[in-house]
């Protein structure tokens, strides 16, 4: 993102996020650019991120290298398994980067979030940082295959959310997606 003089990515609010320590940060997901943007937080973090993509040579081998958590879809088991990993990372001290929504948006409207980052969050007291991802869409959409040659991303680091502040897992997921959508809102 970085070297290409069409692309351009800024990042708000970085100094927000823990330099280590457990924590679960979420993001909106529009593009697949979304998981590189991702990356300019320049703080580490174990991804969840769906099995397929541990399957691409050489991006799938680094994953697995670095304790990355695949996820199958659909799959009861995969999803305890998952979240058998993530409490093991979150135990260890790690933080972990979930997009709530499952999957990337079709339309560029904010999905509705499922609620495995929020009971990760709740049973280890840890915080929840919501993170707004701006611009990533347009470049790569959905049912896309062609980068756009012009790129303006932008990602803002929100407040964070301690689950003591909620009463529950519900009330702290739908506390997030409502800062994430107020974050997509302002352009």
């Amino acid at each position: 993102m970085y070297i290409c003089p069409l692309w351009r990515l800024s990042v708000r609010h970085r100094d927000r996020l823990p330099w280590r320590g457990p924590a679960v940060l979420v993001a909106n997901h529009a593009s697949l650019i979304d998981i590189l943007v991702l990356f300019a937080l320049f703080r580490p973090f174990k991804f969840v991120s769906k099995q397929e993509i541990f399957t691409v040579p050489v991006i799938g081998w680094n994953m697995r290298l670095n304790g990355y958590v695949p996820l199958v879809r659909g799959s009861g088991a995969s999803v305890r398994r998952m979240m058998e990993l993530c409490d093991a990372h979150l135990a260890a001290g790690s933080p972990l980067m979930i997009f709530p929504e499952g999957r990337r948006t079709s339309d560029g409207d904010l999905q509705a979030f499922k609620s495995g980052a929020f009971d990760l969050a709740v049973r280890h007291g840890v915080p929840v940082y919501p993170i707004v991802v701006h611009g990533t869409r347009r470049a790569l959409p959905r049912e896309g295959f062609v980068l756009r040659e012009h790129i303006r991303a932008r990602v803002e680091v929100l407040p964070p959310l301690s689950p003591a502040d909620f009463d529950g897992v519900e009330a702290l997921r739908d506390a997030t997606r409502e800062a994430i959508a107020g974050g997509l809102a302002r352009t």
